[in-house]
């Protein structure tokens, strides 16, 4: 037993080195736990602002048919630009300006490449300035697989089918369709 303790005792310079290594690294692990703690201690969420009370009035029918006329144009995007349908890009920008008048009145209406559109909006001050982003481009798919077709924007049961209702025409239809009404 002796024994035993007396080599335990005697590490070596390989040893010595390796124990060096390990406090180290139990220090830097220890400091950080630290600052984690007192960080977490320290965090006050900001206050939550209650949303208006007021009811927003919306209609529901035109939300839907905007949503199926965008999922109806066959935005496909591709690596080679030859395989792309351009005509429904055109077909969906045209889209926007007919059932988005206000927007296309107020906004300043950058078009950037062949596909891109950035909408401006000048606010009160360019202290909070905010964005709102989204696509409407979809990736190429075999349409075999769908349950439902997928450029046909079938309604049923209160929901929408087809390309980009989830990623992201749904988004960016919500977010025309919050401005326009904002903007009204």
């Amino acid at each position: 037993m002796v024994e035993f303790c007396i080599n335990i005792l005697h590490i070596g310079k390989d040893g010595y080195k390796m124990g060096v290594v390990l406090g180290i690294a139990g220090i830097i692990f220890i400091v950080f736990l630290a600052v984690i703690i007192v960080r977490t201690l320290r965090f006050k969420p900001e206050p939550i602002i209650p949303a208006n009370p007021d009811k927003i009035e919306l209609d529901e029918q035109k939300i839907v048919a905007d949503m199926v006329d965008m999922i109806r144009c066959k935005t496909v995007s591709h690596p080679d630009d030859d395989l792309v349908d351009w005509e429904e890009y055109r077909k969906f920008h045209a889209l926007l300006a007919e059932r988005f008048p206000v927007i296309h009145e107020k906004c300043q209406l950058e078009k950037i490449g062949r596909t891109g559109l950035l909408y401006y909006l000048k606010g009160k001050s360019s202290e909070k300035p905010s964005v709102c982003m989204s696509h409407y481009d979809v990736v190429p798919v075999e349409e075999g697989g769908w349950v439902k077709p997928a450029f046909e924007g079938i309604v049923e049961d209160g929901c929408i089918w087809g390309r980009g209702t989830l990623d992201t025409k749904g988004t960016l239809c919500g977010v025309m369709e919050a401005l326009e009404k904002m903007l009204k």
